[in-house]
């Protein structure tokens, strides 16, 4: 039997548009069971009173107008969706949100336009798709509130990592802030470019190099002092991430005494 497929909003346009310069253009009214998705790439929009830049989505539905008002010779630039038999009371979409995840929009924008305007391109399996991925990635206003604290936990949890603290347990944090660790940790990556394991590895072994070349420290206690468990998984990481065994490094890095 084959397996049927979950019945989404079917996506009928994909357009991008750029919004004339000298040009007036009144908006659009939204019809019944249609989504009208607006995800701004550039420039800046009024809307509702409220002024809107790149990551904004704005969600239209039923009576909605679409966006039209912007500054004077600055035309703001939007990747457009426009989806069929979209029903509000089962996904209630926010009518206005923004893009979770800012440095993955221009390749969304890219590859959406690419695979919508291929012929064969199966447009069931697209909505599935486009619909899924639009919902992953729209983030509400309530979210964007609640995000404020949290950016500056992230700012302690950072320093932790930096003091190697071997306390710190991620899946607690997590707890205690209303999250889950996985959206904890795409956050961190998102804040910092880096995951926070690649990050707190950084500084373990930063801080091993400068006991290397300041220190006569054994190359055991060294992996001690910086949260190795095991002698043999500091030589891996070390190597690995530096290129040389510890021993080199120090060879290299000791300063000779010159003769006289």
């Amino acid at each position: 039997m084959t397996k049927m497929r979950s019945a989404v909003p079917r996506i009928s346009t994909v357009y991008y548009f750029r919004a004339p310069t000298k040009s007036f253009f009144s908006p659009i009214c939204v019809g019944k069971s249609t989504l009208y998705v607006e995800i701004m790439v550039g420039g800046t929009v009024f809307y509702e009173g409220h002024k809107y830049t790149r990551g904004t989505v704005f969600c239209h539905k039923h009576r909605d107008q679409t966006i039209h008002d912007f500054p004077k010779g600055r035309p703001y630039r939007v990747l457009m969706l426009l989806f069929e038999n979209y029903r509000h009371g089962k996904w209630n979409l926010p009518h206005i949100g923004t893009w979770r995840h800012l440095d993955s929009l221009d390749s969304f924008v890219h590859d959406t336009l690419e695979d919508f305007n291929r012929d064969a391109a199966d447009r069931e399996l697209l909505s599935e798709y486009l619909f899924s991925t639009l919902r992953l990635n729209l983030k509400n206003p309530g979210e964007a509130e609640k995000e404020l604290p949290l950016a500056k936990e992230i700012f302690i949890v950072r320093n932790k990592l930096e003091q190697m603290d071997p306390a710190i347990n991620w899946k607690k944090f997590a707890a205690h802030a209303g999250y889950s660790p996985s959206y904890l940790r795409n956050f961190f990556t998102e804040q910092f470019q880096i995951p926070p394991g690649r990050y707190r590895l950084q500084h373990r072994l930063k801080a091993a190099c400068k006991l290397l070349e300041e220190t006569d420290l054994p190359v055991r206690k060294i992996a001690e002092k910086t949260c190795f468990q095991h002698q043999e998984t500091f030589y891996r990481a070390f190597k690995r991430n530096l290129g040389m065994t510890p021993a080199e490094y120090r060879n290299r890095r000791k300063p000779t005494i010159s003769e006289s």
